[in-house]
Protein backbone atom coordinates (compact mmCIF):
# COMPACT_ATOMS: atom_id res chain seq x y z
CA UNK A 1 0.00 0.00 0.00
CA UNK A 2 2.64 2.30 0.93
CA UNK A 3 4.51 1.84 -2.64
CA UNK A 4 1.54 2.41 -4.30
CA UNK A 5 0.86 5.64 -2.19
CA UNK A 6 4.27 7.14 -2.82
CA UNK A 7 3.75 6.16 -6.87
CA UNK A 8 0.63 8.02 -6.77
CA UNK A 9 2.47 10.82 -4.89
CA UNK A 10 5.15 10.46 -7.92
CA UNK A 11 2.23 10.50 -10.40
CA UNK A 12 0.57 14.12 -9.12
CA UNK A 13 4.38 15.77 -9.06
CA UNK A 14 4.65 14.61 -12.33
CA UNK A 15 1.68 15.79 -13.55
CA UNK A 16 1.97 18.97 -11.33
CA UNK A 17 5.67 19.73 -13.14
CA UNK A 18 4.25 19.05 -16.92
CA UNK A 19 1.32 21.46 -16.19
CA UNK A 20 3.67 24.11 -14.43
CA UNK A 21 5.79 23.94 -17.48
CA UNK A 22 3.44 23.67 -20.16
CA UNK A 23 1.50 26.86 -18.54
CA UNK A 24 4.69 28.76 -18.53
CA UNK A 25 5.70 28.16 -22.46
CA UNK A 26 2.33 29.04 -23.05
CA UNK A 27 2.34 32.57 -21.10
CA UNK A 28 6.20 33.09 -23.17
CA UNK A 29 4.31 32.42 -26.53
CA UNK A 30 1.47 34.75 -25.81
CA UNK A 31 3.81 37.39 -24.66
CA UNK A 32 5.68 37.21 -27.74
CA UNK A 33 2.17 37.62 -30.14
CA UNK A 34 1.82 40.63 -27.99
CA UNK A 35 5.69 41.99 -28.61
CA UNK A 36 4.75 41.29 -32.12
CA UNK A 37 1.61 43.04 -32.41
CA UNK A 38 2.69 46.05 -30.70
CA UNK A 39 5.55 46.07 -33.29
CA UNK A 40 4.12 45.77 -36.32
CA UNK A 41 1.94 48.80 -35.25
CA UNK A 42 4.53 50.62 -34.35
CA UNK A 43 6.77 50.04 -37.52
CA UNK A 44 6.80 53.64 -40.24
CA UNK A 45 8.40 52.30 -43.10
CA UNK A 46 8.42 52.66 -46.45
CA UNK A 47 5.12 51.05 -48.28
CA UNK A 48 7.69 48.22 -50.11
CA UNK A 49 9.35 47.11 -47.58
CA UNK A 50 6.35 47.48 -45.19
CA UNK A 51 4.51 44.86 -46.97
CA UNK A 52 7.43 42.46 -47.08
CA UNK A 53 7.62 43.53 -42.97
CA UNK A 54 4.06 42.78 -42.81
CA UNK A 55 3.61 39.49 -44.63
CA UNK A 56 6.83 38.56 -42.30
CA UNK A 57 5.49 39.41 -39.47
CA UNK A 58 2.13 37.62 -40.10
CA UNK A 59 3.61 34.35 -41.14
CA UNK A 60 5.33 34.72 -37.20
CA UNK A 61 1.94 35.53 -35.90
CA UNK A 62 0.69 32.38 -37.24
CA UNK A 63 3.26 30.32 -36.06
CA UNK A 64 3.21 31.49 -32.80
CA UNK A 65 -0.67 31.16 -32.44
CA UNK A 66 -0.73 27.58 -34.14
CA UNK A 67 1.71 26.61 -30.63
CA UNK A 68 -0.44 28.69 -28.83
CA UNK A 69 -3.16 26.35 -29.81
CA UNK A 70 -1.46 23.26 -29.30
CA UNK A 71 0.01 24.18 -25.82
CA UNK A 72 -3.94 24.89 -25.12
CA UNK A 73 -4.77 21.36 -26.46
CA UNK A 74 -1.91 19.75 -24.12
CA UNK A 75 -2.52 21.53 -21.19
CA UNK A 76 -6.23 20.54 -21.37
CA UNK A 77 -5.06 16.82 -21.70
CA UNK A 78 -3.40 16.77 -18.91
CA UNK A 79 -5.29 18.76 -16.64
CA UNK A 80 -7.87 15.49 -17.60
CA UNK A 81 -5.70 12.90 -16.39
CA UNK A 82 -7.51 11.56 -13.44
CA UNK A 83 -5.20 12.32 -10.61
CA UNK A 84 -6.82 9.96 -7.66
CA UNK A 85 -7.26 6.70 -10.00
CA UNK A 86 -5.28 3.99 -10.14
CA UNK A 87 -4.66 2.51 -13.34
CA UNK A 88 -3.91 -1.61 -13.96
CA UNK A 89 -3.09 -1.26 -17.24
CA UNK A 90 -1.78 1.45 -20.12
CA UNK A 91 -4.09 4.00 -20.83
CA UNK A 92 -4.60 7.52 -20.70
CA UNK A 93 -3.54 9.28 -17.66
CA UNK A 94 -0.97 6.33 -16.58
CA UNK A 95 1.70 6.64 -15.11
CA UNK A 96 4.25 4.12 -16.72
CA UNK A 97 7.68 3.05 -15.38
CA UNK A 98 9.69 0.75 -17.95
CA UNK A 99 12.81 -0.70 -17.46
CA UNK A 100 14.34 2.16 -19.52
CA UNK A 101 12.18 4.83 -19.03
CA UNK A 102 8.84 6.41 -17.17
CA UNK A 103 6.12 7.89 -19.54
CA UNK A 104 3.44 9.73 -18.28
CA UNK A 105 0.37 9.25 -20.97
CA UNK A 106 -1.42 12.38 -21.48
CA UNK A 107 0.54 15.15 -24.00
CA UNK A 108 3.69 15.17 -25.71
CA UNK A 109 6.26 16.46 -23.67
CA UNK A 110 10.50 16.52 -23.63
CA UNK A 111 11.88 14.87 -21.23
CA UNK A 112 11.67 16.38 -17.47
CA UNK A 113 13.42 15.44 -13.60
CA UNK A 114 10.55 15.34 -11.43
CA UNK A 115 11.81 13.72 -7.90
CA UNK A 116 14.75 12.83 -9.21
CA UNK A 117 13.26 10.40 -12.25
CA UNK A 118 13.22 11.33 -15.95
CA UNK A 119 9.76 11.60 -17.14
CA UNK A 120 9.08 11.78 -20.41
CA UNK A 121 5.07 12.60 -21.82
CA UNK A 122 3.38 11.23 -24.41
CA UNK A 123 0.56 11.70 -26.46
CA UNK A 124 -2.00 8.76 -26.96
CA UNK A 125 -1.46 9.19 -30.84
CA UNK A 126 2.21 8.32 -30.45
CA UNK A 127 3.58 5.34 -31.72
CA UNK A 128 5.21 3.99 -28.42
CA UNK A 129 1.52 4.12 -26.77
CA UNK A 130 0.20 2.24 -29.23
CA UNK A 131 2.55 -0.31 -28.58
CA UNK A 132 2.32 -0.42 -24.83
CA UNK A 133 -1.83 0.11 -24.80
CA UNK A 134 -3.34 -1.87 -22.46
CA UNK A 135 -0.82 -4.01 -21.16
CA UNK A 136 -0.29 -4.74 -17.65
CA UNK A 137 3.17 -4.66 -15.13
CA UNK A 138 4.93 -7.65 -16.57
CA UNK A 139 4.20 -7.34 -19.82
CA UNK A 140 6.76 -6.48 -22.60
CA UNK A 141 6.72 -4.48 -26.33
CA UNK A 142 9.02 -3.78 -28.83
CA UNK A 143 9.81 -0.18 -30.33
CA UNK A 144 12.18 0.31 -32.75
CA UNK A 145 13.99 -3.05 -32.28
CA UNK A 146 14.10 -2.23 -28.13
CA UNK A 147 12.70 -4.49 -25.84
CA UNK A 148 10.80 -3.02 -22.84
CA UNK A 149 9.48 -4.14 -19.76
CA UNK A 150 7.00 -2.74 -18.39
CA UNK A 151 7.59 -2.18 -14.37
CA UNK A 152 4.40 -0.81 -12.71
CA UNK A 153 1.80 1.05 -13.68
CA UNK A 154 -0.38 3.81 -11.55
Amino acid sequence: MEKTKSKMTFKLHTIDAMLREKEENLEEFRSNQRNKLAQTSHDDIDNKSHESKTEETIHELDLLNKNVEVLEKEILQIRNIPKDLEMDHVQFGSLVETDKLTLLVGAAHDNMEVDGTTVTGISTSAPIYKEMQDLKSGDSFEMNGTKYSIKWIV
